[in-house]
C-alpha cells in the first residue's frame, strides 16, 4: 500500500505515513489537499469554529461594501487568486445581537483566514483588537463611527469600549473640577 500524497496548487507536495501528523499548509501558505485516486486534489478545511448562525449575518450590501477593501486591523489585502485562504469580512461596528443593522454604514472591513476562522474579525468580536487609533486618525470612517450612536442609540462610552476591544478603562471624575 502506498503512502497518501498531499499537494498544493502552487506545486508543493508531502507524503505522510499513516498515523503521522501532517502539515496543513505549505511554506507559501497554501493548503495541502489529499490526491484522490482520480488524480484530483481538493482541500479539506474541516469545520470552522465560527457559528454560521451567528458569525455570518452580514447583508449583501455590507459584503459588497468591504469586498475589495484592505483589512482595517492589519491592512492585509486579499489575493483574488486565492479567495479560499483569506477574505475580508464586514465586521459589525455594533453587533446585530445588540441592535446592529444591515446598513453598509454599520460595518468595517476586517480579515478572516477562511480555513480556521482566525484573523482580525475574530479578534475584534472577542474584544481583543483595538481599532480606536486607526479610526481616530482617519476621516474615512466617520460615518461608521457615528452610525451606532445616531441610528441605534449607543452611548459614546459603550462605542469606544467596543472599538477599543474593551481595553480602555473610564474613570468617573467627582468632586472639585468635575463638570
Amino acid at each position: 500500500m502506498s503512502l497518501p500524497v498531499w499537494k498544493t496548487d502552487c506545486g508543493c507536495t508531502q507524503t505522510v505515513a499513516m498515523g503521522a501528523k501532517r502539515v496543513r499548509f505549505c511554506s507559501h501558505g497554501r493548503p495541502y489537499a489529499k490526491v484522490r485516486e482520480d488524480g484530483e486534489a481538493k482541500p479539506n478545511y474541516g469545520s470552522s469554529s465560527l457559528n454560521p448562525g451567528k458569525g455570518f449575518s452580514a447583508s449583501k450590501a455590507q459584503r459588497d461594501k468591504v469586498k475589495l477593501m484592505p483589512c482595517l486591523g492589519c491592512r492585509r489585502e486579499v489575493d483574488p487568486d486565492y479567495p479560499d485562504l483569506w477574505t475580508i469580512d464586514p465586521a459589525h461596528v455594533w453587533p446585530k445581537d445588540k441592535g446592529g443593522c444591515d446598513s453598509p454604514d454599520c460595518v468595517l472591513p476586517l480579515c478572516r483566514f477562511v480555513p480556521t476562522g482566525e484573523g482580525c474579525h475574530r479578534l475584534f468580536d472577542e474584544g481583543r483588537l483595538d481599532l480606536t487609533e486607526r479610526l481616530a486618525n482617519s476621516e474615512a470612517w466617520q460615518v461608521e463611527q457615528a452610525h451606532p450612536i445616531l441610528c441605534h442609540g449607543v452611548g459614546l462610552v459603550e462605542l469606544v469600549r467596543r472599538l477599543s476591544g474593551n481595553g480602555h478603562e473610564f474613570v468617573k471624575v467627582t468632586g472639585e473640577g468635575a463638570r
